[in-house]
């Protein structure tokens, strides 16, 4: 299978799911870059191909896109969202607030994540936790 990666399309499943955040204190970068790869293998397996074709790579607490950095940084600059430091359990945890809403007509085939709110992608996640870890360190030969 041959998926091209969109950058666009992953900037806005960014802001898309960072919106869906707001209000969770416990939400930060790790929530977020969790909830990023969770809706992409959600879309995989209900269609069959990811959304964004976004490579994925082992961080120390859990997947996150390669190219999440620049795109964050692009976003930053050009007003579309914020970077909030706050406490949260004794830790400083970064929390990504968009600016705008999420662009459906540039990034076409997020329709299918539409409904994504935090409120429901928790029980995703929840639903099998290492069942989808053994996939996610299978699938990326982290093994």
């Amino acid at each position: 299978m041959d998926i091209a990666y969109d950058e666009d399309k992953l900037a806005e499943l960014l802001l898309h799911v960072a919106g869906s955040l707001a209000g969770h204190p416990s939400a930060g970068a790790t929530k977020l870059n969790k909830l990023l790869f969770f809706a992409e293998l959600a879309h995989v397996r209900a269609h069959g191909r990811p959304i964004t074709g976004a490579e994925y790579q082992r961080l120390a607490h859990g997947p996150a896109p390669r190219r999440l950095v620049p795109i964050r940084e692009r976003l930053l600059a050009n007003g579309d969202a914020v970077l909030r430091k706050e406490v949260f359990v004794g830790r400083i945890q970064e929390r990504l607030e968009p600016r705008r809403q999420a662009d459906w007509c540039l990034a076409a085939g997020l329709f299918a994540i539409r409904g994504l709110s935090a409120r429901r992608s928790w029980p995703v996640v929840r639903a099998s936790p290492r069942r989808g870890d053994r996939a996610a360190r299978r699938a990326h030969g982290w093994c």
